[in-house]
């Protein structure tokens, strides 16, 4: 882990902007959408299915945080992120359902940047931020071949 030297950049914020951010940038690229309902119903159901996942993993499996936490003593676990998780949830339901290549880019780096933050302020090993990306691309793989199926009458 690399920690912060007294007076040198603070690595939190690299995540506390991006965590916002992305965010942000969600809702914009969601109101300039065409197919903003759509985006919405899939970006609800990817984001309760990965972050219901996450939770439990961790609830089923603890693992300590790294020693070195900036922000205090903490009792939950580390493994996986969960804020990696959803993050990278909006961003694959963003690339799956818009179509927009460089907007889904966007905020696939964002997503990184909440989950490479996580990992430089101590909050999480490398390890628990690529767990969330795995979660949060499965669950948004799930939920799109689904709705495929509901667009090519599969389900009824």
């Amino acid at each position: 882990m690399i920690k912060p030297k007294k007076g040198s950049f603070d690595y939190t914020y690299i995540y506390f902007i991006s965590q916002n951010l992305i965010f942000f940038l969600f809702g914009i690229f969601l109101l300039l959408s065409r197919n903003h309902l759509q985006v919405i119903n899939f970006a609800f159901v990817s984001l309760l299915l990965s972050v219901v996942t996450s939770e439990g993993i961790k609830y089923i499996h603890f693992k300590s945080r790294p020693k070195n936490y900036l922000f205090g003593v903490t009792h939950d676990s580390s493994f996986p992120s969960t804020h990696a998780t959803a993050s990278f949830a909006l961003a694959f339901t963003y690339a799956f359902t818009s179509g927009d290549l460089s907007g889904s880019l966007l905020l696939l780096t964002m997503a990184g940047f909440v989950s490479w933050g996580r990992v430089l302020s101590g909050a999480h090993f490398k390890v628990d931020v690529f767990a969330g990306l795995a979660i949060a691309l499965i669950a948004s793989l799930l939920v799109s071949i689904y709705q495929i199926g509901i667009v090519l009458g599969l389900y009824a």
